[in-house]
């Protein structure tokens, strides 16, 4: 009998986990399920991804001049530099594609430049020992990565008495055309990983667009930003790229596709949820909302 009074008790603490806040039951998200693509999903899927990526490449001489003229409208009020030019730069060795590039004087690396930075991110991770590793121990890590990554470039500068090889011009124009083809692969990414999920073809419209807009407005400025820094110290330039350039625009990317997948689904399955626990044989894939 106590043994069985056991087992029963497990069983029903095993159930909690299918139990909502009200008592009702809760089912897996849509992510958890498997996938039942039928023909006209796939032919979304395969329409949205090609139109999307052939608009973008069309559109891409008219993005490059919106993002010379944006470059140029805040350069100009920034740090009154010179004028903002449309460069080719060749893709895969054969397509030309427009990339702005504007002059860039990079900052010092004098002793003095090297000693603040240094002496700046030795007191940024020292700080990093006062914060409570209850409920800040993501930002420690943050910023001792930072740190590191800050202490390698002073390092090979300080230590090798070498300088940074990068010129911050050409740096700003390749990290632009890398942009464009971030941006250029955004459909065929959602594709394998939000198109086959069984939300509407409006929804999977418009998230594309917002993502794509999003990027197109944000990567202009994202470099600006980064021209602004290197205008400081060249020794900034690793821990730009590394922690503010592409990984930045994959975090972008991130955020909206996990909006995106907490939007309702297109259709209704069948099976009723059960308004009581399941039993502990039950499988709970069974039962989708």
């Amino acid at each position: 009998m106590i043994g069985s009074n056991a087992g029963s008790r497990i069983r029903d603490i095993t159930t909690l986990r299918y139990r909502g806040w009200m008592g009702g039951h809760i089912t897996p998200h849509r992510a958890f399920r498997k996938l039942w693509l039928s023909p006209a999903d796939i032919c979304v899927g395969v329409i949205l991804t090609l139109g999307a990526t052939a608009g973008w490449v069309v559109l891409l001489p008219r993005v490059a001049r919106l993002w010379a003229r944006l470059l140029s409208f805040w350069i100009k009020r920034l740090w009154a530099g010179g004028p903002v030019v449309l460069v080719d730069s060749k893709v895969l060795g054969h397509f030309r594609v427009p990339v702005p590039w504007f002059p860039v004087k990079a900052g010092p690396v004098t002793g003095w430049i090297w000693f603040s930075i240094a002496a700046g991110s030795l007191l940024l991770f020292a700080f990093s020992y006062k914060l409570s590793r209850d409920n800040s121990l993501p930002f420690i890590y943050l910023i001792r990565a930072l740190c590191m990554i800050q202490w390698s470039a002073l390092a090979y500068v300080g230590l090798r008495g070498r300088q940074i090889p990068q010129d911050p011009s050409e740096y700003c124009s390749s990290m632009l055309l890398f942009g464009m083809i971030l941006i250029a692969v955004m459909p065929g990414v959602l594709a394998v990983s939000f198109y086959i999920f069984d939300v509407s073809s409006l929804k999977k419209i418009a998230l594309t667009a917002m993502i794509m807009a999003h990027l197109t407005l944000f990567i202009p400025l994202q470099y600006l930003l980064h021209a602004c820094i290197l205008r400081v110290s060249l020794l900034f330039l690793p821990i730009l790229y590394f922690v503010l350039g592409p990984l930045l625009d994959v975090i972008v990317f991130i955020a909206f596709y996990s909006w995106g997948m907490s939007w309702s689904s297109s259709r209704r399955f069948p099976g009723p949820a059960p308004k009581t626990s399941p039993p502990p044989d039950a499988a709970p894939l069974a039962h989708v909302s």
